[in-house]
């Protein structure tokens, strides 16, 4: 628990949409993927639960859409091939 502690960032929301305008931690962004709209929840490690769509910021779509902003493309290895997810809002 100690080693958690001592690794823990404060999240800030300054504005709704995280830092700037940007997806981080805390957020809900929606994105297209594959011609369908999806939202995700972007948390920390310990909070994820993907069948509620609550993603970590670790995980390899949690990692792509970090820092992106409206409009902007992440792309992900899958095991069915490279996924491209665009942002189209950020709350």
């Amino acid at each position: 628990m100690e080693e958690i502690l001592s690794k823990a960032t404060l999240v800030v929301k300054t504005d709704g949409k995280g830092t700037s305008g940007m997806v981080g931690i805390g957020c809900k962004v929606t994105v297209y993927v594959g011609g369908k709209k999806q939202t995700f929840f972007i948390v920390g490690d310990w909070e994820a639960k993907p069948a509620e769509k609550k993603i970590s910021g670790g995980s390899p779509l949690g990692k792509a859409l970090l820092g992106k902003k409206v409009g902007e493309k992440a792309e992900v290895e899958a095991p069915a091939g490279k996924l491209v997810y665009t942002v189209v809002a950020i709350e």
